[in-house]
């Protein structure tokens, strides 16, 4: 499973990413074949709108239509200390394998990536 994750090591830089995940939560509500899944919250009002602007070319303005509740139901949210725990609760019992990433650009990030595998693992066999 390749869940949508929004994760980054503290809270500041954390809202920096989420505002990527929203835009991208955005593109979805505008577009067709990801309707059902918007239908199922019934924000099929927003999705509406959403496709509407997207027809107009207006795809700055969409991220707007996507409220925090939207965002925390279509992508799991947290920082590098959560997320791990976060998947876990959300898809451990539907999945064995979970794919995500974080930016690796030197060793504490490889060993902040691991702790979070690690911890992954470890509820998810709980």
């Amino acid at each position: 499973m390749k869940p949508l994750v929004a994760t980054a090591p503290d809270e500041a830089a954390l809202a920096v990413v989420a505002r990527t995940v929203r835009e991208r939560v955005g593109f979805y509500l505008s577009t067709p074949a990801y309707r059902a899944a918007f239908d199922v919250h019934e924000w099929t009002d927003e999705a509406e709108r959403a496709a509407v602007m997207s027809k107009a070319q207006r795809w700055d303005e969409i991220s707007a239509l996507v409220s925090d509740e939207m965002l925390h139901t279509i992508a799991t949210v947290g920082t590098y200390d959560q997320i791990g725990r976060l998947l876990a609760e959300r898809y451990g019992p539907l999945t064995d394998r979970i794919e995500f990433s974080i930016p690796v650009n030197n060793p504490e990030d490889g060993e902040r990536l691991t702790s979070i595998l690690t911890e992954l693992q470890a509820t998810s066999r709980s």
